[in-house]
This record gives structure tokens, C-alpha cells and sequence, in this order.
């Protein structure tokens, strides 16, 4: 195991490599003094769609689509690169567009400093728009580990990730990468697992995302549970996720919200399944 304290650079080395050996990314080069970078590789996206028997026309039109929704000026997530240049550690992009931006410290410098540099990011001075298609905000160190957020997420509000608690054969920082950015349970993080709140954009904890896969596999079965919560565990989150999860999987299904002044409960209903959250 390589020592704690090991400079910046030779973390990043590290967690390339592991994400090409073992969760099978493609490694698409040092872009540090790369002109034109951008969160939308077409060059990538094109070469994807037409792999898969899309033509050149709607090629044409998917990419103008994709760039006008990326470039919209008048959405607040948006500035012009100005003077200055930054370039994020690592970026994930997913057949050419750019989802994940993964930020590492070494050993003794905070994550929170590395979750800082991806807030000032986002900002119009530095290169807000590159920001415009990441959907996934992670920062971590050997000694830390990993957290994680979204788009405009303050410091206070990054999550943790944690599973398999026990297993110490590795820095947490690679076990949690190593789960998070697996890349079925990535698109899944993304597609079942995101949450817009009142205008602000939420993720799911490592604790609601297990619990929603856990009645999804009940539903499935057609089998009905409970989930329990306690106090402050997002319980609201986790039964819009599934809510939305059923009707997405199953058209037919109904979903009602229960609730109850006492006992603050949440019933959930789905094509005669239920699955009911106690606080």
C-alpha cells in the first residue's frame, strides 16, 4: 500500500490507474495543457452514436440539442472562462460528456479544501460553464477519504459515503471511489438517485440509497415492508426516490402520501404494494 503523505500527483496516478484496471474506464490522456477543453467531447459522443446505428442527421440534432441546453446563457450555472485557468484533477466523462469532477488532496491538506476549489470553480470567474453537464462533485484524500455533492452544494452539506466499514485492506479513499463510480451503480446514482428540492439539487446518502434498492427488490417481488428511520434520516427523500422509482417501473401503479401529525409517517403505495417509513 502506498505510504501516507504521498504528493497530490502521485494520488491522481494512483486513482487513474485504478479506475482504468479495475472498474474498466478509458483513459483519455494528461488534458492539463490541453486547448479547448470542454464538458461535451463531441469528437467522443460522436464516434458513441454512430457505434450504435445513429445517423449522421440526428447525430447533428442531438448534438445541437445537447449544446444549447449546455450553453444556455441565461441559466444561473453559466460564465464565461474570463483570464483565468483551472484545470480539475480528474473529470469523468461518460461517452463524451463530462458527469464527475473528482478533486484530490493529499494526506495533509482537508478535503474541505478540496470541496472549496470545486465551489470557486463553479464560479463565473473560474469556468462555471464547464459545470453545466456534471452531475457528481467528489473530493478526498489517503487519510479522509471521499465526499461528495452536486452542483452548488455548500462544504457543510457534502456527504460521506460508507459501506463495507469493515474492509480496511485499502484507503478509504479507493474503496469508496471504487463503489461509487462502479459504472452501473454510477449511472444509476444519476438516473434514480438525484433530487430537485425547492432549487437546490440533492444526492442520496449511501444509507438512502441502500434503502431505496431494498424495497425496489421488494416491489419487484410484489411483496410489501417497512422502512424504519430515525429522526433526521431523510425519510422524505428516500420515499419521493422510491415513489418516483415505481412510477417510472411500473405505469400502472398509485402512489399515495399518507401522513400523520403524531407519529410523522409516510405511507407509500405501489400497484397494490406498500412500503411505509416510521420516524
Amino acid at each position: 500500500m502506498s505510504i501516507v503523505g504521498q504528493p497530490e500527483r502521485a494520488t491522481q496516478e494512483r486513482i487513474i490507474l485504478m479506475l482504468r484496471t479495475e472498474l474498466g474506464y478509458r483513459y483519455l490522456g494528461d488534458w492539463a495543457d490541453r486547448p479547448d477543453n470542454s464538458n461535451i467531447e463531441e469528437g467522443l459522443l460522436t464516434t458513441w452514436l454512430t457505434e450504435r446505428g445513429y445517423t449522421g442527421p440526428q447525430i447533428s440534432v442531438a448534438l445541437h440539442k445537447l449544446r444549447t441546453e449546455a450553453d444556455n446563457h441565461s441559466r444561473t450555472l453559466y460564465g464565461n472562462n474570463g483570464n483565468h485557468e483551472r484545470r480539475p484533477d480528474i473529470v469523468l466523462y461518460v461517452n463524451g460528456i463530462a458527469i464527475g469532477i473528482l478533486e484530490l488532496k493529499n494526506s495533509r491538506v482537508s478535503i474541505g479544501d478540496g470541496i472549496r476549489q470545486c465551489l470557486s470553480n463553479q464560479t463565473p470567474m473560474f469556468h462555471a460553464w464547464f459545470f453545466s453537464t456534471v452531475q457528481l462533485i467528489l473530493a478526498g484524500n489517503d487519510s479522509e477519504g471521499l465526499q461528495y455533492g452536486a452542483i452548488g452544494t455548500p462544504e457543510k452539506y457534502f456527504l460521506k459515503w460508507k459501506e463495507d466499514e469493515a474492509d480496511n485492506s485499502r484507503f478509504k479513499l479507493d474503496k469508496y471511489l471504487l463503489r461509487m463510480c462502479r459504472k452501473d451503480r454510477l449511472i444509476e446514482l444519476l438516473h434514480d438517485f438525484v433530487l430537485f428540492d425547492g432549487g437546490v439539487k440533492k444526492l442520496a446518502r449511501a444509507h438512502q440509497y441502500f434503502g431505496v434498492k431494498a424495497a425496489q427488490a421488494h416491489v419487484q417481488e410484489k411483496k410489501g415492508g417497512i422502512i424504519w428511520h430515525t429522526q433526521g434520516s431523510g425519510k422524505s427523500i428516500v420515499m419521493v426516490l422510491l415513489a418516483k422509482w415505481i412510477l417510472e417501473n411500473n405505469p400502472n401503479a398509485r402512489v399515495a402520501i399518507i401522513t400523520d401529525g403524531q407519529a410523522d409517517r409516510a405511507r407509500v403505495h405501489g400497484g397494490g404494494r406498500s412500503h411505509q417509513a416510521h420516524q
